[in-house]
């Protein structure tokens, strides 16, 4: 069961953080614009 889980979780930490990430990269070049 960690197997999966373990995967899993990363895999949805990852996700969030590119979104984050994303967002930021986004809203800066509003800003520069």
């Amino acid at each position: 069961m960690k197997k999966i889980i373990i995967p899993r979780m990363n895999f949805f930490f990852a996700l969030v953080l590119e979104k984050k990430f994303t967002l930021r990269g986004v809203n800066i070049a509003n800003e520069k614009i």
